[in-house]
């Protein structure tokens, strides 16, 4: 098993032992806690029919994440983005092409504090697919800047 960053906690929880997803950190938390009040939910196809309030907010939290994190700790973490195709009863043509993003740390384990939003859709995330990317300039977006303040003036 590889080591944690050090910004995770023993309460994080984990889909195998390289990906912790929920929250790493109190930052994570409250971005989670904040997302969908201060942001609403997307309007795509997959946000109207993934059953959780993240879902479609993988992008602006983790790069508010990114952003929120001291530079010893963002250096440390890369921006990913994979995508797929779900099938599921509930979308208007039965599939959907579906972006994620989340984060990877340079000792390898997968930081995704918006995993849950693939519970119950029949979907797992292929994490091992994923490109690292970074974020659309300029980074922080304004939705992930709109994000962080909320969060850091909480």
């Amino acid at each position: 098993m590889s080591k944690a960053p050090s910004t995770l906690t023993e309460a994080s929880l984990s889909v195998d032992e390289n990906v912790v997803v929920r929250e790493p950190d109190e930052l994570a938390r409250r971005l989670r806690e904040s997302v969908h009040y201060t942001l609403g939910r997307p309007d795509d196809e997959w946000s109207q029919v993934a059953p959780d309030e993240l879902a479609g907010h993988c992008y602006q939290v983790c790069e508010a994440y990114y952003h929120g994190v001291n530079s010893e700790q963002q250096a440390q973490l890369t921006p990913q983005q994979v995508s797929w195709t779900v099938e599921h009863f509930l979308f208007e043509e039965s599939e959907v092409e579906v972006s994620h993003w989340f984060l990877k740390h340079d000792d390898g384990t997968i930081i995704d504090p918006t995993a849950e939003q693939f519970e119950g859709m029949s979907t797992t995330v292929p994490y091992d697919d994923a490109t690292g990317r970074g974020f659309v300039p300029p980074s922080p977006s304004k939705e992930s800047r709109k994000l962080l303040d909320v969060v850091q003036s909480r």
